[in-house]
């Protein structure tokens, strides 16, 4: 009786395999997110909203649509800014070494082990960089429901960036979801 208690126990809890596997077998994520950068001391020093797709192994997009309009947008190795309000375009190539934290969410397991120690607590997997000069000195990613995950970046300067992300179940994204909009500025 003590093992069955026991393993119905085991199976309630979510593993870290889960909560992390849910995340990094996806082949990409589209949906809303609200951000929060935060102060050392925790008050509130921007905040924004939009929606975002991330596709393997190397698409981005993070569109703000508030409190200002901006858009970037990774594809390959380059990397596009739009900025409506201020009509400004920087487009810049990215190296091998610029990888966001996106890219890490994204990462197949044995690459995130090789670079990070991983940590369980209940539905969260916290990600400690090996490399102690790493830019993010912590990843926290948490399942808050079936379609909602936190995301909380802690860098080195101890300021952490906030994502609530709401994703669309079983959208398919493909390269061509990533083009940079034309603009007429």
């Amino acid at each position: 009786m003590r093992r069955l208690l026991l393993a119905l126990y085991l199976m309630a809890l979510p593993a870290t395999a889960d909560v992390l596997q849910q995340f990094v077998a996806r082949d990409g994520l589209t949906g809303q997110f609200t951000q929060r950068i935060l102060s050392p001391e925790g008050a509130v020093l921007d905040q924004s909203s939009g929606d975002f797709k991330l596709l393997k192994p190397h698409f981005f997009w993070w569109h703000i649509t508030a409190p200002d309009n901006q858009l970037m947008v990774a594809a390959d190795n380059s990397l596009t800014q739009i900025d409506w309000d201020l009509e400004v375009t920087v487009e810049r190539q990215l190296s091998d070494t610029e990888r966001s934290p996106f890219y890490w969410l994204l990462a197949p397991r044995e690459t995130l082990l090789t670079a990070f120690t991983l940590d369980a607590t209940g539905a969260a997997v916290t990600l400690t960089p090996r490399d102690p000069s790493a830019y993010y000195q912590r990843l926290l990613v948490a399942q808050e429901g079936p379609d909602l995950w936190r995301v909380t970046l802690l860098d080195q300067a101890g300021q952490s960036i906030d994502l609530a992300l709401s994703t669309l179940p079983k959208v398919r994204l493909a390269p061509g979801d990533f083009l940079v909009p034309s603009v007429n500025f």
